[in-house]
């Protein structure tokens, strides 16, 4: 697992891999005032509704887009992201893609 960028709207924090990602275009497509490849940052994560973003992420062609869903953790609970000793990201809590 290489970078990965996040982006959050209090609901869910999408995950980006760059590595992974293939530009297919399908998120323009689906929600163009949300991505623009153009822009930084490039997503806009504000401009859609979770049930929007989430829908979108589950078509992404490369799987470079996945969220974590902050209702489903429990407050005493929270999600992570650290380096590992090997140089791989881990990332706790609840995964979706």
């Amino acid at each position: 697992m290489g970078k990965i960028k996040e982006y959050d709207n209090g609901e869910i924090t999408i995950l980006w891999e760059p590595d992974k990602y293939i530009h297919s275009g399908e998120c323009l497509k689906a929600l163009p005032e949300v991505y623009d490849p153009k822009a930084r940052p490039w997503l806009k994560i504000e401009k859609a509704s979770t049930a929007e973003l989430k829908a979108q992420i589950a078509k992404c062609p490369s799987a470079a887009l996945a969220y974590l869903s902050v209702s489903s953790i429990p407050k005493e609970k929270k999600c992570f992201s650290r380096n590992r000793s090997n140089g791989k990201r881990a990332i706790t809590g609840p995964w979706h893609s």
